[in-house]
């Protein structure tokens, strides 16, 4: 077995990866003896000296944990993690999904929402402190949100699609405003068959972070009629709709039945968040699709390897026949 080649990084901690993606992807309890020094050295042709290393770094990372003349073990010692997300939706269940599946046996994933709601987040983040190993949490929104975590170690904290305030500070893996703007312009022409177009958000549909100003800059860039609504209006002809908020959707497809309006021709309707249900609802809802996956695949990487991430997760305006 080859390791893997990485651009600048080194061979130890590459079988470390190596290792603990094993460990991931095997049905191993905690206590499970792993391979002999002598036997990982033949499987991935390395020296003695290198496997030693990476289960020492597999130590530091609390995956596994040796015994003295016994060898080394799926660390007993439990790793507890904290994922607070905004919705309960189908983005969520992949992202959950996706972390669980790749993590160790030994780390527990305690799934919160804050519904977009700052008190709610506020109040979870403070009654969280200490009882976690790592904190990962989606939609961290203001300087509030960011001030709630002055008492977490930021090297446990991990951002998923959120815009904090002095970011750089931090681990993270988002999509970005630009990604946002870009999704919106790959449905320019569409948008251009409308006279205006509305963005809802509204209390716990409140969208992603950023996703304010991005609609702003998009329609005065191209020319658009564009206006924010805090509540969802009576849908009127020759108006498109970006919604957060599924209830908002599904009460949009309701009513334009209801006045005998054709969806996708004279209303047209986009969701921030694609789910499953939308290829079924009306003939197609379009939607703007975030590779939820590849953040949970980058969110078991940074509990995994503690290593500090920033990177940010595509997104691409997936077109049905409502707009």
């Amino acid at each position: 077995m080859v390791l893997p080649a990485v651009p600048r990084t080194s061979k130890v901690t590459r079988l470390a990866d190596a290792i603990g993606r094993s460990l991931s992807r095997r049905d191993c309890a905690p206590g499970d003896p792993l391979p002999s020094i002598n036997l990982l050295s033949l499987r991935y042709n390395v020296s003695r000296d290198t496997v030693f290393k990476a289960f020492s770094e597999l130590k530091r990372r609390g995956v596994v944990e040796s015994v003295p003349a016994k060898g080394y073990f799926v660390s007993r010692g439990a790793v507890e993690v904290l994922l607070l997300l905004d919705r309960d939706n189908a983005r969520s269940s992949e992202l959950y999904e996706t972390l669980v599946g790749e993590l160790p046996a030994n780390c527990n994933v305690d799934l919160r929402f804050h519904r977009c709601d700052g008190e709610r987040f506020r109040r979870i983040v403070t009654e969280s402190i200490g009882r976690y190993n790592y904190y990962l949490v989606m939609d961290c929104r203001d300087d509030a949100g960011v001030r709630a975590f002055d008492a977490v170690d930021p090297a446990k904290l991990l951002l998923l699609d959120a815009a904090a305030p002095d970011m750089e500070r931090f681990a993270y893996a988002c999509r970005c405003e630009t990604t946002l703007y870009d999704c919106l312009e790959q449905g320019r022409r569409l948008f251009a068959r409308y006279d205006r177009i509305r963005l809802v958000l509204s209390g716990a549909a409140a969208g992603p972070t950023g996703c304010r100003s991005c609609f702003e800059r998009f329609c005065r860039d191209c020319g658009f009629v564009g206006e924010v609504l805090s509540e969802m209006e009576e849908p009127r002809a020759g108006t498109a709709y970006l919604l957060a908020d599924r209830i908002h959707l599904i009460g949009l497809v309701k009513a334009v039945r209801r006045r005998g309006f054709a969806l996708g021709r004279e209303v047209g309707a986009v969701a921030l968040d694609d789910e499953p249900m939308f290829e079924v609802v009306g003939d197609g809802i379009t939607a703007i699709s975030t590779d939820a996956r590849a953040m949970g695949r980058l969110a078991s990487e940074f509990v995994r390897t503690r290593r500090r991430i920033q990177t940010y997760v595509p997104a691409r305006l997936v077109v049905r026949s409502s707009l």
